[in-house]
């Protein structure tokens, strides 16, 4: 920038809501490049049919998600978005790194047991792509009323948070683990 007598001094940057949005994305597709090398690596290419349709989804999301939230940092759809299409690729991850630890490594690999039980958090994703579409498209609840509908969906998804973590710890526990 340049002052008035012709000075340049630097602009100061600061870390807010507008530059975490890219952030985010970026982070987005770097989960989805590991993705895709534990999918080559585990070969497991039944995976990578399930989870396609959810893949490009979430893609898809991100990229609507960054532009929400870069315009319009205070909406929560823009956020609810990017943390859907954050979650995605993490509970990818989980998957195919156990797969990768128990059936080609025979529980060799470290954290094994973690990412079977991290599978789990696939009910953020429904929980934030719910969220989302009950707050479009300004970020609020239509009415008094729908808070009924939006604690009911919460309680839902807390009761299957308690039974895929059940789930997955019991299959964690389970020696040898299936």
């Amino acid at each position: 920038m340049t002052s008035r007598a012709g000075t340049t001094r630097a602009a100061r940057v600061r870390p807010g809501p507008g530059l975490l949005a890219p952030l985010a994305a970026t982070v987005v597709l770097v989960l989805f490049g590991s993705c895709l090398l534990l999918l080559v690596l585990t070969q497991d290419y039944r995976q990578a049919l399930y989870g396609g349709g959810g893949a490009v989804t979430a893609l898809v999301s991100a990229a609507v998600g960054l532009v929400v939230a870069r315009r319009q940092p205070r909406n929560p759809i823009g956020w609810l978005l990017l943390s859907w299409a954050l979650l995605v690729p993490v509970v990818g991850i989980a998957l195919l790194y156990s797969v990768l630890d128990y059936r080609i490594h025979h529980g060799a690999l470290p954290a094994g047991r973690v990412a079977v039980i991290a599978q789990a958090i696939a009910f953020l994703v429904a929980a934030s792509s719910g969220l989302a579409v009950l707050l479009f498209p300004d970020g609020v609840l239509p009415s008094r009323r729908w808070r009924g509908v939006a604690w009911a969906f919460l309680a839902c998804c807390a009761l299957f948070a308690v039974h895929q973590f059940a789930d997955q710890a019991a299959a964690a526990a389970a020696r040898p683990l299936r």
